[in-house]
């Protein structure tokens, strides 16, 4: 069994292709994509934690959720509809959440939180939300600050359009953000 990440889907949100400069040429080809990446990754029995913004719409997580492998549990984002439903399509739904994964504490927001439960103990902060914005150019900066500092920043955006749209293990986060050209190592 193996334990996946992952944030900021947008199944059916069309505009997200063009702000995200997604590689697809529609919304269709999108979801289709996206569904099928995660298939062939994912298996039934692995977790996936999905850290918000998995659809615009109550009626498109009800028709995404379903089609994809694995155990899903959801941390709600500022685009999730929180409605009786979810506990159906998945395992748990979170504001917030904190697990052990590989001896490491991970805590998980849909927010950025340069400040995290476990921050001195070696904890992991994962989070989604800010795309490819200034405000990701911004939160790489904080976190470099808070090194420079001194204080532990082991902070990463775990976005689907960072790993290929395709949810990924926190070894694979880990490695990606640390070889990350100009991303120092938090």
């Amino acid at each position: 069994m193996a334990v996946y990440f992952t944030s900021d889907l947008h199944f059916n949100h069309a505009s997200i292709i063009n702000f995200d400069n997604r590689p697809f040429a529609n919304v269709d080809e999108m979801n289709r994509c996206m569904v099928e990446y995660w298939n062939e990754k994912v298996t039934d029995k692995d977790e996936v934690y999905i850290l918000g913004d998995f659809s615009l719409s109550k009626k498109d997580t009800l028709e995404f959720a379903p089609r994809l492998k694995g155990k899903k549990y959801l941390i709600l984002g500022n685009h999730d509809s929180n409605f009786k439903e979810l506990n159906e399509l998945f395992e748990a739904v979170y504001d917030y959440r904190k697990l052990h994964v590989n001896k490491q504490t991970v805590v998980m927001s849909h927010y950025f939180m340069p400040s995290y439960e476990s921050q001195y103990r070696g904890g992991i902060m994962l989070y989604g939300h800010s795309h490819n914005t200034k405000a990701a150019e911004l939160e790489e900066k904080v976190k470099a600050m808070f090194v420079e500092n001194g204080t532990p920043c082991r902070a990463y955006n775990v976005g689907c359009m960072y790993f290929g749209y395709t949810p990924a293990t926190l070894d694979e986060i880990i490695a990606y953000w640390n070889a990350k050209k100009g991303c120092p190592i938090f």
